[in-house]
């Protein structure tokens, strides 16, 4: 083997590496990869679980779980969902600390403690992507054939419901913390704009309009602040005449079959009150602040510190992003300004997010389309991107991903953001 061609098999060794170490460190990946760990400790073989022993392998995984189904004075309260309740949250109560609201005060953790209907559709999620990979793509009639999928049956639904009515029954919310609703957030919007008007540096400029773009995405998507701020430059995209935009998520929380989620945001007619138009002002600042964006190739980046363009996008997506801490902190100090006088935080957002989804009637089709990012289906979402068409005959999320990001697409919002 000549020289060259050693070279060139050792640079392909080197990218196959990269690609695998890229791959593994996808938060859902490792979520799935523990997940099949523990189901093949249960079972002993994988290709032999049916829908019953999937179902007790649920049951038996609500031991670890954080979410506490209150029987007790607390449901429905404001400390619903934490395991010690020491003082009474009914602004009614007389005495918190000594209330009828709390009869056994010295032994406080007496509701039960499990898996939150949503910890165990993620979970349903990783299962069903596991038997996938073995080859088990068909809905699970009897199991008489090797390509049923054990995960995707009558049973595991019927396990996912009875979660649900649980949670329902306990009167369990989903108040991991104080909502944070539209109205109070636009308040805060409008004094963090103000903030980058009157700001005299550009620097200073641009971190305010960094801030207010998060604030507006994570009201806008009621997805998570932790998702948002690892969001690819590349795989934010203009909708046709840039009627709205198109955000690709590749390294989040959420589960999914594929790794991949998307969704897509609309543009209001008042700039005022647009997720578009904040987006738009601050990514000209950062243009304007020449801001190197192949170091990091991050929508949110820490402006404070400097990036290394020898790291890849994975690790960036870890160590470089913007801090969640201060803008935690902002929006508390805004808050206050305001009068606002519940405890605030960006997770606050996504909580009232949820909870205004599900007063509307057609919540259950709001939130699979949501979840899919505006799309009814994945064709529709072709029409938008350079992304799909390219890579239609591409399995393999991590192989998809990387070539998405190796071969922008024309629509993304930075070359065409000034035209």
């Amino acid at each position: 083997m000549g020289a060259t061609q050693s070279g060139e098999l050792s640079s392909l060794n080197d990218r196959a590496n990269e690609l695998k170490a890229f791959k593994n460190d996808i938060p859902q990946e490792k979520a799935r990869q523990r997940i099949e760990h523990q189901l093949t400790r249960y079972t002993g073989d994988l290709s032999q679980a049916t829908p019953r022993v999937l179902s007790n392998f649920l049951f038996s995984m609500e031991a670890g779980g954080k979410t506490q189904f209150h029987r007790c004075p607390h449901a429905g309260a404001a400390s619903a969902g934490k395991r010690i309740i020491l003082t009474c949250k009914r602004e009614e109560c007389p005495d918190p600390r000594n209330c009828p609201h709390i009869p056994n005060a010295t032994i406080p953790n007496t509701c039960k403690i499990s898996s939150s209907p949503d910890s165990v559709r993620n979970t349903v999620s990783h299962l069903r992507a596991i038997y996938r990979r073995l080859g088990k793509t068909n809905r699970w009639v009897d199991g008489s054939t090797a390509e049923e999928n054990p995960a995707l049956s009558t049973e595991i639904e019927k396990h996912i419901e009875f979660k649900e009515k649980e949670a329902v029954d306990a009167l369990v919310q989903p108040i991991q913390a104080t909502p944070l609703f539209k109205e109070d957030v636009d308040n805060i919007l409008i004094e963090m704009r103000a903030q980058a008007a009157n700001s005299k540096t550009l620097r200073e400029r641009t971190g305010w309009l960094q801030q207010a773009a998060l604030v507006s995405i994570l009201q806008a998507s009621g997805r998570r602040p932790g998702d948002i701020i690892r969001l690819h430059l590349h795989l934010v995209l203009y909708l046709p005449e840039k009627s709205g935009l198109l955000f690709i998520m590749t390294i989040h929380k959420t589960a999914g079959s594929s790794g991949i989620s998307r969704f897509a945001i609309k543009r209001q007619q008042s700039a005022a009150k647009c997720t578009v138009a904040d987006l738009e002002n601050y990514l000209r600042a950062l243009i304007a602040f020449r801001h190197n964006f192949n170091n990091t190739c991050l929508l949110f980046p820490n402006l404070a510190t400097h990036h290394s363009k020898n790291k890849p996008y994975s690790w960036h997506a870890k160590n470089s992003t913007m801090r969640l801490d201060v803008t935690n902190k902002y929006i508390e100090w805004f808050a206050a300004r305001l009068n606002i006088k519940s405890k605030v935080t960006l997770y606050g957002i996504r909580i009232a997010n949820a909870l205004e989804t599900k007063e509307l009637a057609t919540k259950e089709a709001l939130a699979r389309t949501m979840e899919k990012g505006g799309w009814t289906t994945e064709v529709s979402a072709e029409l938008y991107t350079k992304f799909f068409p390219a890579t239609s005959n591409i399995t393999a999320p991590t192989t998809l991903v990387t070539k998405w990001i190796a071969e922008p697409s024309e629509n993304r919002v930075l070359a065409l953001i000034n035209k």
